[in-house]
């Protein structure tokens, strides 16, 4: 899924990097400090709640948006996330890429 989500980011004018773990992604967003971080909950290597923690007690990092988007419905698990400071919890089951790009421009617009 990262990457269709990653290539309709980028047509829509967004620089994306993109990352297949939960080490890998927590090096690129150390090293190129973004505005906002997509993490999916289910991650090999480090799961997506301990990267979204890393994150927030990340000095330059903690402020960044962070967008959870999976195909995990489960209740306990985005409560869960919400109180590490998620700010958007998408479910892409839910969801056409397309859709997922337009709710990025709609964050990115409330910012």
């Amino acid at each position: 899924m990262v990457f269709p989500i990653k290539k309709k980011l980028e047509k829509a004018g967004y620089s994306v990097s993109a990352a297949y773990d939960g080490v890998s992604g927590l090096e690129k967003a150390f090293k190129e400090k973004p505005d906002m971080i997509m993490v999916d909950l289910v991650l090999p290597k480090k799961d997506g709640l301990a990267v979204i923690t890393e994150i927030k007690n990340h000095p330059v990092l903690k402020n960044a948006e962070i967008v959870i988007l999976t195909n995990l419905t489960d209740e306990k698990m985005f409560w869960k996330a919400r109180r590490l400071g998620v700010d958007h919890y998408l479910v892409t089951s839910n969801f056409l890429l397309k859709e997922v790009v337009d709710k990025i421009k709609k964050i990115f617009k409330h910012k």
